[in-house]
């Protein structure tokens, strides 16, 4: 998600950075991402988004520690919440992962997304009756919604 900044301002050159890494210009993406690092080292948007570059660039250990120090500045950004929960998953550690979900979904309950991956992880951990109430609460919300109802569907096999 773009964010509107001022010329040589950090989001200015994560901005571009991400236009370019979808246009699939990954060097010049990469270098207008370390010039974001250096302007707003400290700007969580910054953090969370270099953190989104490294993991789709196939780098987890640079994208949890990008992903960390977001959360470390701040700690209730649902999107990095979300973020490390995926992580987590995609690397096994489903106690871990379930933590991080639960905090984001107790931030943003209306985001069926998120509380779709904390279902995930508490399925990885044997946690049926728990994945099955959140799940419950997406498809009330969002009857229509395809990944819970393929996930319900799955679950009652």
């Amino acid at each position: 998600m773009a964010i509107k900044a001022a010329p040589f301002e950090p989001e200015a050159y994560m901005n571009l950075a991400i236009e370019q890494d979808k246009k699939g210009d990954h060097e010049e993406a990469r270098k207008n991402f370390k010039k974001a690092l250096i302007l707003g080292a400290g700007k969580p948007d910054v953090l969370y988004n270099y953190g989104y570059y490294q993991e789709t660039s196939g780098d987890l250990v640079k994208a949890a520690r990008f992903y960390s120090r977001c959360l470390t500045i701040a700690p209730y950004d649902s999107r990095a919440l979300n973020a490390m929960g995926v992580l987590l998953i995609r690397v096994k550690k489903f106690d871990k992962a379930a933590k991080y979900l639960k905090s984001a979904v107790d931030i943003c309950p209306e985001k069926p997304g998120i509380r779709l991956n904390l279902v995930v992880a508490l399925l990885k951990l044997d946690r049926k009756r728990e994945a099955l109430r959140h799940l419950d609460a997406i498809l009330a919300e969002y009857p229509d919604n395809k990944n819970a109802k393929l996930l319900q569907k799955m679950l009652q096999q």
